[in-house]
């Protein structure tokens, strides 16, 4: 090896030698441009003629450049060292980037199901949120149209009053323009404030008629009754509405004609007491103060005026009419000797219902024994019971309830 390289650098300073020699003869030969070849050769150094003629010479400049190669091999080798080196680092680097890069998917990944988790429990929630706020909504429509109907039943028990001519006190009952005697205050302040007095009554009274029955309205005072059944008869049924008392019967007059009810005929109005005979001049006692107890008893203690009035028998009244449906009753003490007068209507009527009142001190007052009437009741077929007030529910009753009542509405079927 080192016996080639002397061989090759021999050969090359006599190269280097001949090349000076030529380049001389060249200088001498060639004038200016030879000036200038010496001159360029004389600038070079060492190195850089020996490289130049070795360029010249092809298998020297081959071998030359492998020995320059193969002398640059370690140097080449390091820097592929460091290169590997750096591109283990880098490589190093880049997994523990990726890893880095890994952990943070992953952790966006639990992120993200977290993320989804918490969406659902919100949607959960706006459900639960959406579903309650729903049920609340119901609730207030509820609430608020519970409370427009208690405004509204509110606003329809204020009932406007009229105070007219003759002391007369005009209000609206159960849409009917309703007249009543100013004296008599209780009955009208409880009608305008509290409504009917006997709710309970007028429900089963109103559900019992029918279109084209018969009703008979005994002591009709100022036509409650009568004017709830004309509304219900149609055009082919009658009333038939009695009422002893002048003024009452007067106001009881003029309420049916404002209501439109007169002039159609479906009303008989008898200016009479209801009793078990005709009798032209019967005495009659009317309360100063009370006028819806006025009675052919008199009260002890109380003021009344005494009248005379005419009283009639219904079987006589009623004989011309093929069928009797309801009867009402409120006589004040005389409801027996109603019922005497009409046997024949009961007898001919089995489907007949009768409405009246029961108080056991107004009977009393007429020196009626109640237990005997209580049977008297029963052996007309009657089947006897209470009408509750104010809810209009028929319970059975008793001889010991009736005997100890003060003042109740008996429903009276024949079964």
């Amino acid at each position: 090896m080192n016996m080639t390289v002397k061989k090759i650098r021999r050969r090359i300073e006599e190269r280097m030698y001949e090349e000076v020699c030529e380049s001389g003869i060249q200088e001498s030969n060639s004038g200016e441009r030879g000036r200038i070849t010496s001159h360029s050769h004389r600038n070079m150094t060492i190195n850089e003629k020996a490289k130049a003629i070795i360029k010249r010479i092809p298998l020297v400049s081959n071998v030359a450049r492998w020995l320059y190669r193969i002398k640059q091999m370690p140097w080449r080798v390091q820097q592929c060292e460091e290169g590997v080196q750096t591109l283990l680092v880098n490589t190093a680097n880049t997994q523990h980037a990726l890893e880095t890069l890994k952990s943070s998917i992953e952790s966006l990944k639990s992120d993200t199901n977290s993320l989804k988790s918490d969406i659902a429990t919100v949607g959960q929630v706006a459900d639960s949120v959406s579903s309650h706020l729903a049920s609340l909504l119901v609730q207030l429509h509820e609430k608020t149209d519970s409370y427009v109907l208690t405004i509204n039943d509110k606003l329809d028990r204020i009932k406007p009053v009229i105070c007219a001519g003759n002391n007369l006190v005009i209000t609206n009952v159960d849409g009917f323009i309703m007249g009543f005697p100013a004296e008599e205050w209780r009955l009208p302040a409880y009608q305008i404030i509290r409504g009917n007095m006997e709710l309970g009554l007028v429900k089963v009274f109103s559900k019992c008629i029918d279109v084209g029955n018969v009703i008979v309205d005994v002591g009709a005072n100022v036509g409650m009754y009568t004017l709830i059944a004309v509304r219900q008869l149609g055009a082919e049924g009658r009333v038939y509405s009695f009422e002893p008392t002048p003024r009452t019967f007067d106001i009881l007059k003029n309420n049916i004609q404002v209501n439109g009810y007169l002039e159609t005929n479906k009303i008989i109005l008898r200016q009479a007491a209801v009793s078990d005979k005709l009798q032209r001049k019967a005495k009659f006692f009317v309360h100063k103060e009370a006028l819806t107890h006025n009675t052919l008893y008199q009260e002890a203690g109380v003021d009344c005026m005494e009248i005379e009035i005419e009283t009639v028998a219904l079987d006589d009244v009623l004989k011309v009419e093929k069928h009797v449906d309801v009867i009402k009753i409120d006589a004040e003490g005389a409801e027996p000797l109603v019922l005497r007068g009409m046997r024949e209507t009961i007898a001919n009527n089995p489907h007949l219902i009768v409405f009246m009142e029961f108080a056991p001190s107004h009977l009393h007052r007429a020196g009626t024994d109640v237990s005997a009437f209580i049977t008297e009741i029963r052996n007309y077929g009657f089947t006897i019971r209470q009408v509750i007030e104010p809810t209009g529910e028929v319970a059975s009753i008793n001889d010991k309830q009736l005997l100890e009542s003060y003042s109740i509405n008996l429903m009276l079927t024949r079964e």
